[in-house]
C-alpha cells in the first residue's frame, strides 16, 4: 500500500456535515461493520496521514508535492522492522467522514452525515474553508460514542461546531482542570500533575462522569451566551 497525496486530499477535503442542533438526538446504533486492527502498521500510517491533512487544512499554501507522504511510509516500514512501535493515534486529530466511519467500525460515509444530524456527531469547518467538514477523532473512542456523546450535544445545541471543539479540549475548572473528553474517558490524554479531586473525578463511574460533563456543558452554554450579549 502506498500513501499518496490523493489520501491526504480525501482528509483535508472529506465529506460535508449536515448539522441540526435545536433537534434533539436520535441516537442510533453508530458501530457497524468490521473494525480495522488498531495496531497494524497501515492503520497507524493512516491515522498519521490524518495529522498530516490537518496541518495542510490550516496551512493552504504548502503544496502537497512538497510532501514525501511514499518516503514516509518507507521510513514507517523501516520502523516496523526494527520493531518500534508508533505512538496511540492523537484522540483530537481531525478526520473526513470517510475515515470517522471506519473509526465507528466500518459506517458509510452517507451513515455519518446522518448521525451527525441526528446530534449524535458534530463537525468542524476549519478555519479559511467554505467546504470539506472534519469530524474530531474522539467521537469514535468506546466512553464517548453514541449515548453519552449525543448527551452532551444535546445541552450544548444551537453551539457551532467550533464551540463544540472548543468545549471538549479546554481544560475547565469545573472539571478539577480536566478536559470534558479526559473525563468521558476516565484518563489523561497527556501525562501532567493531578490534584487529588482530578484523580477521584477520573476513578468515578461513567454515568457519573459523564454527569459532571453534562454540567459543565451547560455552564459552557451560559458563558457563550454572555460573551455573546457582551459583545453585543
Amino acid at each position: 500500500m502506498d500513501l499518496d497525496a490523493l489520501q491526504v486530499r480525501e482528509v483535508v477535503h472529506g465529506g460535508t456535515g449536515m448539522t441540526n442542533p435545536a433537534k434533539s438526538p436520535l441516537v442510533r446504533d453508530l458501530r457497524g461493520g468490521r473494525r480495522p486492527l488498531t495496531g497494524d502498521l497501515q492503520t497507524q500510517a493512516a491515522a498519521l496521514a490524518a495529522s498530516i491533512g490537518g496541518i495542510l487544512s490550516r496551512h493552504p499554501e504548502v503544496r502537497f508535492d512538497e510532501i514525501d507522504l511514499k518516503g514516509l511510509w518507507a521510513a514507517l516500514n523501516r520502523l516496523a522492522e526494527q520493531g518500534v512501535v508508533l505512538p496511540p493515534p492523537d484522540p483530537m486529530r481531525l478526520l473526513s467522514a470517510s475515515q470517522l466511519g471506519q473509526e465507528l467500525h466500518g459506517l458509510r460515509e452517507d451513515m455519518v452525515w446522518l448521525r451527525e444530524k441526528d446530534g449524535a456527531l458534530f463537525s468542524v469547518l476549519p478555519s479559511g474553508r467554505r467546504r470539506g467538514r472534519l469530524y474530531p477523532a474522539f467521537q469514535a473512542l468506546d466512553g464517548i460514542v453514541g449515548e453519552p456523546l449525543a448527551s452532551v450535544l444535546l445541552t450544548l445545541r444551537g453551539a457551532t461546531g467550533n464551540q463544540h471543539l472548543s468545549f471538549f479540549r479546554q481544560r475547565r475548572g469545573d472539571l478539577d482542570a480536566l478536559t470534558p473528553v479526559e473525563v468521558m474517558l476516565g484518563q489523561l490524554l497527556e501525562p501532567r500533575d493531578q490534584t487529588r479531586a482530578a484523580k477521584l473525578l477520573l476513578m468515578m463511574e461513567p454515568i457519573q462522569r459523564n454527569k459532571r460533563v453534562t454540567a459543565a456543558a451547560m455552564s459552557f452554554q451560559r458563558e457563550c451566551a454572555t460573551s455573546e450579549v457582551g459583545s453585543g
